[in-house]
């Protein structure tokens, strides 16, 4: 659901304009999209090298590499570890850091989904452009998205550092400016 809803978002109404196979066995394939998104999947058992941008991915099994003007998505493998991550107007999704971070922007308020394990360092700017971060309090959530209490984290400069937590933990985060 998460790895496809917000692609699907992003494409839905944008006319298809290609689609083709970049292996011979066809388990790479590439399909472009009339705004210029480009989504590349690996559907084969073997990882697949990607180049693009000077960067080099290796797409595991099912992995992707998508590149729009309103989506940026990738599943790729990272020292042998799946990794992805997604990122959209007001949303960011990833589990780089070994513990899933999911940031949901609603103005001046972001709803965030940590997972259990380790401290997370969190830049509300690659969400929402001119987060305030000295202006900003964070809110442990309830079962029920009320809020519970105020939550302790630390600042890095332009970053929250939250966590870590012990199960996955649901907050609110408000920018007071």
């Amino acid at each position: 659901y998460r790895n496809t809803c917000k692609l699907h978002e992003a494409i839905a109404d944008k006319e298809m304009l290609s689609h083709e196979f970049l292996t011979p066995d066809h388990a790479a394939q590439r399909t472009r999209f009339s705004d210029g998104t480009e989504v590349i999947v690996n559907f084969g058992e073997k990882p697949y090298q990607l180049v693009r941008e000077g960067k080099t991915y290796l797409l595991p099994q099912n992995g992707f590499y998508v590149k729009g003007p309103r989506i940026e998505q990738l599943m790729v493998l990272l020292d042998g570890k799946v990794v992805t991550s997604i990122k959209a107007p007001g949303y960011l999704f990833s589990d780089a850091e070994g513990v899933d971070v999911e940031m949901l922007a609603k103005g001046k308020r972001m709803i965030l989904h940590i997972g259990a394990g380790k401290e997370v360092a969190l830049r509300f700017e690659e969400v929402v452009p001119n987060w305030d971060v000295e202006n900003t309090r964070i809110y442990l959530l309830d079962s029920k998205g009320e809020r519970r209490e105020e939550a302790q984290f630390k600042r890095k400069g332009d970053t929250i550092l939250l966590g870590p937590f012990s199960e996955f933990t649901n907050l609110e985060a408000v920018c007071r400016s």
